[in-house]
């Protein structure tokens, strides 16, 4: 497994405005990231499955994705909040979404 400094990740994004489809799996990220992410407007695949430091105010940026079809954010999302952020934040074009290991998070607290 590759890892990189999510400072450096950061930056090599900057500069990717054209890309379709991106993994980050299992990379730490931060709302940097995702801010960089939505200079990607033809991205239409994101895989953040395992990935360290995903946020509430983070993924709000995924809104301005509007070609993502395929999101993978298993073992991502930590809390409540951040399924709300996400939920918001979904494009209509979405067409695949991997929630794995955020069940807990989905549970209604009363249950």
């Amino acid at each position: 497994m590759s890892s990189i400094p999510v400072s450096c990740l950061n930056e090599l994004l900057q500069h990717c405005c054209t890309i379709k489809k991106l993994s980050l799996e299992s990379l730490e990220v931060n709302e940097q990231t995702f801010s960089c992410l939505k200079k990607a407007q033809d991205l239409d695949t994101l895989n953040l499955c395992l990935c360290q430091g995903v946020s509430p105010s983070g993924v709000i940026h995924l809104k301005a994705l509007t070609k993502l079809e395929s999101l993978n954010i298993a073992w991502a999302l930590r809390d409540r909040m951040g399924i709300i952020a996400l939920i918001d934040s979904l494009s209509h074009s979405l067409k695949r979404l991997n929630l794995s290991g955020c069940r807990d998070s989905l549970l209604d607290p009363g249950n």
